[in-house]
């Protein structure tokens, strides 16, 4: 999809906002990625380009690397207007949710909430839960109960101390994170994504530390061992909702961590439209294409 996504931005929208799109202007061609396995700054950005071209690219494709570390941005992917775009965050909202709960006390990780036998749209909803079973197989009834318990006045309190998004708590407060269709008003750009990410994976959030050590380790995703030695850990969460009332356009999310022994990123991405793939699939094929431009090692077989 969309092949010339890259090469094709506007330069004098580019530099008209370079100040405040410095993590969504075209690729980067400076270093600080390193290759699976090789020393660093050896990554082939041609190749990283055209894969996020074929995998997941188009006009409304947003995805911006920042290393975890830093902040510093290492890559970056879209146009001006996909990547400023005013967007609800979805199920990643899970992330800065989870971490108001822990560091309000309203989360008992071990507690085990019971399913009430309500109507449940995935079936594999339809249990008791604690917070990592809630958080691996991201039950909605368990965040909106979650969500019911801190309340909006303190949910927006705890937005504005992490600066997530716009703050904005206003729709029912058991979805004001799942944008328009469910009545939801807060939003989140694809910048503002990965800064919460990025400081959010280094530990920089007004957060307890030990709460924000159990999020960071309810994302995790998969380990894959280097051929070099030592290991690459993949972590992330994907998420997908309606951008519109009428459900005929939407939102992929997938944000990440990828740690190897040469690098430590944070990435978030984003693709909205009305054939926006699911956010889980977003991730997949982004591993793919992270695998072929070196910064990955081969999944095991």
């Amino acid at each position: 999809m969309g092949s010339e996504v890259t090469r094709i931005l506007n330069p004098l929208s580019v530099i008209a906002l370079v100040g405040l799109l410095s993590a969504c202007s075209p690729a980067s061609t400076g270093g600080g990625l390193a290759s699976g396995g090789a020393a660093p700054g050896h990554l082939n950005i041609d190749k990283l380009n055209t894969g996020i071209d074929n995998a997941i690219g188009g006009i409304d494709t947003c995805v911006v690397v920042l290393d975890t570390k830093t902040g510093r941005r290492v890559y970056g992917y879209g146009q001006a207007e996909a990547c400023m775009a005013q967007l609800p965050p979805c199920a990643t909202f899970d992330i800065p949710a989870t971490l108001i709960g822990l560091n309000q006390g309203v989360i008992d990780p071990k507690a085990v909430l019971k399913y009430d036998g309500s109507p449940q749209p995935i079936s594999a909803w339809k249990t008791d839960a604690d917070l990592n079973k809630a958080f691996s197989q991201q039950i909605g009834w368990w965040f909106q109960h979650l969500a019911s318990a801190i309340r909006p006045d303190r949910f927006a309190g705890g937005l504005r101390d992490m600066d997530y998004g716009d703050h904005n708590t206003a729709g029912p407060p058991t979805a004001f994170w799942m944008g328009p269709q469910a009545g939801g008003a807060l939003t989140i750009t694809e910048g503002q994504q990965a800064d919460f990410i990025q400081r959010f994976y280094a530990g920089d959030l007004k957060i307890k530390p030990d709460a924000i050590a159990l999020v960071q380790g309810l994302t995790h995703d998969e380990t894959r061992p280097e051929p070099g030695g030592g290991q690459a850990v993949i972590s992330g969460r994907g998420a997908s909702c309606a951008t519109v009332p009428d459900g005929s356009r939407n939102v992929g999310w997938w944000v990440g961590r990828v740690q190897t022994p040469w690098q430590d990123l944070s990435i978030s991405a984003s693709v909205e439209g009305p054939d926006a793939p699911p956010g889980l699939e977003i991730g997949q094929r982004l591993k793919d294409v992270f695998t072929d431009a070196g910064l990955l090692p081969p999944a095991a077989s």
